[in-house]
């Protein structure tokens, strides 16, 4: 990686200083994780059919947030591409936590932070969230025991307690604690999503200007970073095809599709992956852009997705880069609209969800 004189990760350091029952740290790749990201670049590799992909190294460019988990899983993903062990480091950028774009950015960006926190006002005081839930989150809310409730801030939020369940989850042999049931843990997992949606401006009700603004302020440096990816696949002869991957986290992947128009109201499922493609249409000539996800192929919230990709949109290219436009954000035009930098405190990054 090349990463200059760069300190090491707040996120890591924090979460590391937590131990686990089985000897792993908190917020680290498990064996499964790494699994999946090399089965997600064997996927790749397959619907590519790219005999060698050592072929695109001079064109791969390749982009990683600043969290250990993420480095590994890009690297899974490589692996599995067939960038063998032992040949010559694929060069993959990365960036402080201060200066991420890959994730929504609160530490950073004053308006944005008052955004999520009226938000979070809102789903207090409102309880519309539990009032309009299922009966399956309703049955939850009730074998959650006041400790755990004080604990995980439930049910006001539901993201840390999503987190908590669905990470227990995914260990086969653990029992879900208060006899929490597979019905009632969908439930919660929709609930958290519809919770970061409504920070991302989706279902907000207070109109266009102000969930567009919301959009802009947590996606708009990461569909910029999209847009550059893609100008630069046009711009590449058709016999030298480009290769751009960006390794990130749900709260990459979420904000992508919400901008993109194609949010399926789901929680990203683990190794989730939204795939662009830039293709010129035979009939016509004409470029096109094709935007596959394979989060819904996913048999448990806990699982990776386990089915084929799936055309989620197909525009031109045209339309398409304008659809990314409309939210695209340099960083000068993004801190003018965040009414710029917060002071201090952002060591640790922005792309926490929760209370």
């Amino acid at each position: 990686a090349r990463s200059g004189a760069m300190r090491p990760s707040a996120v890591d350091a924090q979460q590391r200083s937590h131990a686990l029952a089985g000897g792993a740290r908190s917020g680290e790749l498990t064996r499964v994780g790494w699994a999946q990201a090399q089965a997600l670049g064997a996927r790749l590799r397959a619907r590519y059919g790219v005999a060698d992909f050592e072929e695109l190294r001079p064109r791969l460019a390749c982009r990683t947030t600043h969290v250990s988990r993420c480095v590994l899983t890009l690297r899974g993903v490589l692996l599995g591409l067939g960038f063998a062990e032992g040949t010559a480091p694929v060069v993959v950028e990365t960036a402080h936590a201060s200066r991420e774009t890959l994730t929504p950015s609160t530490k950073r960006c004053p308006r944005l932070t008052r955004h999520w926190a009226r938000c979070r006002a809102a789903l207090r005081s409102t309880r519309r969230h539990v009032d309009t839930s299922p009966s399956a989150f309703r049955r939850l809310v009730a074998k959650v025991p006041a400790d755990a409730r004080a604990t995980f801030g439930f049910p006001a939020t539901a993201v840390p307690l999503k987190d908590a369940l669905i990470a227990l989850d995914s260990l086969a042999a653990e029992e879900l604690p208060w006899g929490v049931t597979q019905d009632e843990l969908g439930a919660l997992d929709d609930a958290a999503a519809a919770e970061v949606a409504l920070l991302l401006g989706v279902g907000s009700g207070d109109g266009g200007a102000d969930e567009a603004e919301a959009l802009r302020l947590a996606a708009g440096p990461l569909c910029r970073d999209v847009l550059a990816g893609l100008d630069a696949a046009v711009a590449a002869p058709a016999s030298k095809p480009t290769l751009t991957l960006l390794s990130g986290h749900d709260t990459t992947v979420k904000p992508l599709l919400v901008a993109l128009g194609v949010y399926d109201h789901k929680w990203p499922p683990f190794c989730a992956c939204v795939v662009v493609e830039v293709l010129r249409r035979r009939r016509d000539d004409q470029l096109v852009c094709r935007v596959l996800y394979d989060g819904a192929t996913s048999p448990a919230p806990a699982a990776a997705p386990e089915g084929p990709f799936y055309v989620v949109l197909e525009e031109t290219y045209e339309a398409f880069r304008g659809r990314l436009a409309a939210v695209a954000l340099d960083a000068d035009a993004w801190g003018e609209l965040c009414g710029g930098a917060l002071e201090g405190g952002v060591e640790g990054g922005g792309d926490t969800f929760g209370p």
